[in-house]
């Protein structure tokens, strides 16, 4: 059994997506996408703080595990997303961009794929 859900809210062309877990939410903005390839873009992604209790901050790995679930609960509702990694990875042989990363970069982005979901986050 999951100790958390979402529940997408609209307001015409954009909304949130609410992430509640163990009595704790997140709101997550996004909008709709002009292009075919994506129902929805995010621009970033604030997992810092929860929205119910904005002073406890959410550490990196906490916000890597809600990015994930985010993930997962978008592709069983259909629901097409700027935040998936590349369908294919192919890694290349030139450097991350990330500070001080000696992993080679992705082919499609600047990062590796670990610096890939870090680089969707607010930091």
């Amino acid at each position: 059994m999951n100790n958390y859900d979402f529940k997408m809210t609209k307001l015409g062309r954009d909304g949130y997506i609410l992430y509640n877990e163990e009595e704790r939410d997140i709101k997550i903005y996004w909008e709709a996408s002009g292009v075919l390839k994506y129902n929805i873009i995010f621009s970033t992604l604030n997992l810092k703080k929860w929205s119910d209790t904005p002073g406890i901050e959410i550490n990196i790995e906490k916000q890597l595990e809600i990015l994930h679930r985010l993930r997962k609960w978008l592709k069983e509702n259909k629901i097409k997303s700027n935040i998936e990694p590349p369908k294919k990875i192919i890694v290349t042989d030139q450097h991350c961009h990330w500070k001080n990363c000696k992993d080679n970069k992705i082919e499609g982005s600047a990062f590796c794929l670990k610096h890939f979901d870090f680089n969707l986050l607010v930091q």
